[in-house]
Formats: structure tokens, C-alpha cells, sequence
């Protein structure tokens, strides 16, 4: 699993670039140090990105049948 996080990671530092000092994964969230370029204050995208890529590859590699019924309802 941390591969596919790795790899979501790294997809979108392609697209919107930033270094890593330091992520901590925890058994229900991740937490990141994460500089960005001068004049570049959007982390929101980037954590979006990141889900939204590391998600599709979970789903692709474990199966989407562990959502919630709520995320089912919801479409997320």
C-alpha cells in the first residue's frame, strides 16, 4: 500500500512540483512536511491529487467493494 501512495506521490509532483521533508502514515491519515515552490501556497490540490490518484490504484488493485455505503451514495 505504501507503494501505491508513493507512486500517487510522485504522479502528481509531475504536475505540480514539491518536495517531501517528512510523511507519517498513521493507521487512519497521513501527515506530510512538505515545502512548496516560491509563490505556490496551493497544498489543497496536491493532497486532492494525491487521494484521488492513490484511491483509483487502491480500488484497481484491492477492489472498490471495501467503500463505504455512504462514499457509494455519495459517488466518491
Amino acid at each position: 500500500m505504501v507503494q501505491l501512495l508513493t507512486d500517487a506521490i510522485n504522479k502528481v509532483r509531475e504536475r505540480h512540483p514539491f518536495e517531501i521533508d517528512a510523511r507519517f502514515i498513521l493507521s487512519d491519515h497521513l501527515n506530510a512536511i512538505w515545502p512548496l515552490p516560491d509563490g505556490d501556497a496551493n497544498h489543497a490540490t496536491r493532497w486532492r491529487f494525491i487521494k484521488e490518484d492513490f484511491i483509483r490504484a487502491y480500488w484497481k488493485t484491492y477492489g472498490s467493494s471495501q467503500r463505504t455505503e455512504v462514499a457509494r451514495t455519495r459517488g466518491e
